[in-house]
This record gives C-alpha cells, sequence and structure tokens, in this order.
C-alpha cells in the first residue's frame, strides 16, 4: 500500500533530480525517528520533507518536537540543512534551516509552524509563528543544487 506522504515525498525528490540534470545527485536516507522524511543529498546537504495535501493556499506545515529533534540530527550529518516543503499539487519550496528559524523559535522546543500562501504566477510568501521572511521564496531546489553541487 503507498501512502498518500510516500506520494508528496515522492514528487519532491523526483523535482530535485530532475532540477540536478546530468550531474545527478546520490541522496541516502538519514532518518533517526523511522518517520523517513530525512535525507542526505550528495554527502552534505541534508534535505527534510514536509508536505501539505491541501489543494489551494494557504498551505499549513507543522513541526512537533519530533519533527525539531529529526531536523537538530540531520544537522550532525550534513554540513547545510534544507527542509522541502510540498504545497499540495501547486510546487515546492525550499527554505534553509535558518530561514526556517528566523520565522519560528530559535531553539525549535515548541511546536512551531510555516504558512505558505501565493498568489497566481507570484512566488511564496512564508511565514511561521514568529514573522515573515523578509523575501518571496521561487518553487523549487535551484538554490539547494548551488550548495549541493559545491
Amino acid at each position: 500500500m503507498i501512502h498518500e506522504f510516500e506520494k508528496y515525498h515522492g514528487v519532491a525528490l523526483r523535482q530535485l533530480l530532475i532540477e540536478a540534470g546530468a550531474s545527478g545527485v546520490s541522496i541516502r536516507v538519514e532518518d533517526s525517528r523511522g518517520r523517513l522524511n530525512s535525507f542526505v543529498v550528495n554527502d552534505k546537504v541534508g534535505l527534510h520533507i514536509k508536505h501539505s495535501a491541501k489543494r489551494m493556499p494557504p498551505w499549513q506545515f507543522t513541526f512537533d518536537d519530533e519533527n525539531c529533534q529529526e531536523i537538530a540530527h540531520l544537522s550532525e550529518h550534513a554540513v547545510q540543512i534544507w527542509i522541502a516543503l510540498v504545497c499540495g499539487p501547486d510546487g515546492v519550496v525550499c527554505l534553509t534551516r535558518d530561514e526556517f528559524l528566523t520565522i519560528n523559535a530559535e531553539n525549535c522546543e515548541a511546536t512551531a509552524f510555516v504558512r505558505i500562501d501565493r498568489d497566481k504566477r507570484a512566488m511564496y510568501r512564508v511565514r511561521g509563528s514568529e514573522g515573515a521572511l523578509s523575501s518571496a521564496k521561487p518553487r523549487g531546489f535551484a538554490r539547494a543544487l548551488g550548495q549541493i553541487r559545491d
């Protein structure tokens, strides 16, 4: 049986592979909790995937204590951490761990959230429990791939 989250995670991983192109990437599971949503790409960039099955914006993502611990564990095995947020059928938005912590409590001990909104033909606006990011984010993995290839 294919679980719903596997479909969304598969979309994110497929998009990463397509955007990487001919250079390709290596991906390994790095999941301390058995949730299978954390990966290490090219042995240096941590990737944590979350999804919202909602079809239309806004998309809401909740990070409980276990999610925060997973991200902290991932940072022990990778130089840079990216959080890929799958916004239903609309697209994937990538945040760095620093961006995530900017809009949420720095220690991420309490439940944190990310809310993403987007107008038609516009980039994604991202906000958390501590405020909004200062600039909108593009769809996809382009920014993350720059660090994966370095």
